[in-house]
């Protein structure tokens, strides 16, 4: 370990406002460093910064996206104002261990994970936070057809509340179980009112959670506002600085779909913090002495889902779905299109994360000539039109995807690439309703998911989407089941490898790129941490300066 390295990387974090005092002396304690000193390697930072947080403001955050109901039971896609209103029982910290969050405190073994909920907590209802009350929630979260990720809980058998614990037990071993639970699909929501008001309603008119912030408006394509819970009780998780109510009064998310108008709505001061920036402005807004940028790879993927039941023109043969991975460009891509702000992908995880194999580099690679080869050997030849051919049907297909300004650009890339193949690929570019109504029967399609366990994730997409009898997709699925059933970190490791390595081989879905998430927030925000380990920063330490 560069035990200098660590040291340079926790004071540009600290001076960055992405770790407090607490966590910058926990990652200096880590690598041997007593106390004394790291507070003389903060003390000329700390007096430069020295400031009280402020009370008051709302903090204007510009999105990436449109929103979805801020319900985290049942929700499309998991947004940021989830980590205002709810808390999970644990969740990763900013070295990205799983800590306690809602729970106190948490015991784990191959049979058993038990969880202590505290006593004097509420919901922002008032309905009181007991053990029975995060029974209910979580059962709902585990149940088929009612938690939007039940099929990550497999390993659960029962969910109990004994005095004060929660206590899930469980059939098989689940050491990856933290993981799931620090999801955003793992926060406690009040589920008694939830089946009240009705989970349409749910998330969208109202909420209710033990977070320090209360849904106040919810407009798609506007706007989403939460505002400061003043009886909040609670402490958070060990690395907040702050653990009462909130400073700031509000938070308001607003979506710019456009990444080219992003960069100004944070220059001119129309908001404080953006995600996502076109990567042609990134290095003007690094050059701006006004704005902190945080750049880091998401844990996510850009990736294209042949249907294997596509007999017909050869989707089960994992040699054509080889030559079609060998036929994209990806570093082209992310030059041209995403501007540098991507990394390729060759498995179908991003080297952001903790679990990261990076033995699939040697797969996937661009090689057009590599893609004839497959298609000959497969029996696909140029026919007549500039199509390759086989028993007189065309290699034709159409894939659908959720348009986008970046996606629309890549999936025509790569349209034009498979053309050079002799390989014909229609593109539909849908809004997300109409791509989720026609992805279950489409030739292939197109998504990018942004999930902090992409070890569950991956299997999912191949479990819902793909032929569970055709044998590469079984082997994937095997080899995942690893991941799900792991007693020990060793068994993690070894599954997350085999799992990703199997995928770059076989295809089973064609990894194309991971986008950088990159973060911007003016220097007179306080206590806004974007992180690699969670999708969203936590806003109960956030304050303005001047508010």
């Amino acid at each position: 370990m560069d035990v200098q390295k660590e040291i340079e990387g926790a004071l540009d974090d600290y001076r960055t406002h992405q770790i407090g005092r607490r966590e910058f002396l926990r990652r200096l304690g880590a690598v041997g460093v007593t106390s004394v000193m790291a507070g003389t390697l903060l003390a000329p930072i700390s007096k430069a910064q020295a400031q009280e947080a402020k009370k008051g403001g709302t903090f204007v955050e510009g999105y990436d996206r449109d929103f979805n109901p801020l319900d985290p039971i049942r929700s499309p896609w998991a947004d940021p104002g989830l980590n205002a209103i709810y808390e999970p029982l644990v969740v990763r910290d900013l070295s990205g261990n799983i800590v306690p969050f809602l729970a106190l405190s948490f015991s784990a073994s191959d049979t058993q994970w038990r969880f202590e909920i505290p006593q004097d907590r509420t919901f922002q209802s008032g309905a009181p936070v007991t053990a029975e009350a995060v029974q209910k929630t979580v059962k709902v979260m585990t149940t088929p057809k009612e938690g939007q990720n039940a099929s990550f809980y497999s390993a659960v058998s029962d969910v109990a509340a004994e005095g004060n614990d929660l206590v899930l037990s469980l059939n098989t071993p689940k050491q990856g179980l933290g993981e799931v639970l620090a999801t955003e699909y793992a926060y406690i929501a009040n589920v008694d009112r939830r089946a009240e008001v009705g989970p349409g309603t749910f998330g969208a008119q109202e909420a209710d959670g033990t977070g320090p912030f209360i849904l106040k408006e919810y407009t798609t394509g506007a706007k989403v506002r939460v505002e400061r819970w003043a009886e909040y009780p609670g402490h958070g998780a060990e690395f907040f600085e702050n653990k009462g109510p909130a400073h700031l009064d509000a938070i308001e998310w607003v979506p710019i779909l456009e990444p080219s108008q992003r960069a100004a709505e944070i220059e001119t001061g129309s908001v404080h913090a953006i995600k996502n920036p076109a990567a042609p402005d990134v290095a003007r807004l690094r050059s701006n002495q006004d704005l902190v940028v945080l750049e880091f790879p998401e844990t996510a993927n850009f990736f294209l889902l042949p249907n294997v039941k596509r007999k017909d023109i050869g989707f089960d043969d994992v040699r054509v779905r080889q030559a079609m991975s060998h036929a994209i460009d990806r570093e082209g891509i992310v030059a041209a299109i995403l501007g540098g702000g991507a990394e390729p992908t060759y498995g179908p995880a991003s080297s952001g994360w903790k679990y990261y194999e990076p033995k699939v580099e040697a797969f996937n690679q661009y090689d057009p000539d590599k893609s004839a080869e497959l298609l000959e050997a497969a029996g696909w030849s140029i026919g007549s039109s500039g199509v390759r051919e086989k028993d007189g049907v065309k290699l034709e297909f159409t894939a659908i995807h959720i348009a986008s300004p970046i996606e629309n650009q890549v999936m025509a890339a790569i349209a034009a690439m498979f053309a050079e193949i002799g390989v014909t690929m229609k593109v539909e570019s849908l809004e997300q309703a109409a791509f989720r109504e026609k992805r279950p029967n489409a030739d292939v399609w197109a998504f990018k998911w942004l999930w902090s366990v992409p070890a569950d994730v991956i299997p999912l997409f191949v479990r819902v989407y793909q032929d569970n009898e055709n044998p590469d997709v079984k082997a994937v699925l095997d080899a995942f089941k690893g991941w799900e059933n792991a007693s020990s970190e060793e068994e993690l490791v070894a599954a997350s490898s085999k799992g990703q390595l199997l995928v770059a081989e076989l295809l089973t879905t064609i990894p194309v790129y991971t986008p950088q998430t990159v973060w911007v927030h003016n220097k007179k925000v306080h206590g806004w941490r974007p992180n690699p380990f969670n999708l969203y920063p936590f806003y109960n330490d956030v304050w303005i300066e001047g508010a």
